[in-house]
């Protein structure tokens, strides 16, 4: 584990699941670009700069009546993190409970998160990690 980058990685993820925005925006850089698992779904969506965590945060919160993600495993692939576990929670409107595997790719610049990516096709943030099974 180099730089203490996964235990940023893990820092973030129990952040957004706790909703605190001061902890997570400390972890952020301040030019950070989050893309999200309904980017997949939306097309481009994805939040960048100073507010991207707050946006982040208010569109989760508008989405989900309950989100949170549990990391199983992390790998250090040196200049990016990749962690990988379940994403669970329940629709705001909709009540459907959801229970999926998800993957989020970190990159770091000065020990705080510059990239965000988080996906449900954990084969693809695998290689975008640059990282193989």
């Amino acid at each position: 584990m180099s730089d203490g980058k996964v235990e940023t990685l893990r820092a973030v993820i129990e952040a957004v699941n706790r909703r605190d925005l001061d902890a997570l925006s400390k972890l952020l850089a301040p030019d950070v670009e989050i893309v999200p698992i309904r980017a997949a779904v939306e097309g481009n969506t994805a939040y960048a700069g100073q507010d991207a965590a707050a946006e982040w945060l208010a569109a989760l919160d508008d989405s989900w009546a309950t989100m949170t993600a549990a990391v199983e495993r992390f790998r250090d692939g040196g200049n990016c993190v990749l962690g990988v576990g379940r994403v669970r929670g329940c629709g705001r409107e909709s009540g459907v409970q959801f229970d999926v595997e998800a993957a989020a790719v970190a990159r770091f610049r000065g020990g705080r998160v510059t990239y965000l990516h988080l996906s449900t096709d954990v084969a693809k943030a695998i290689d975008e990690a640059g990282l193989s099974e």
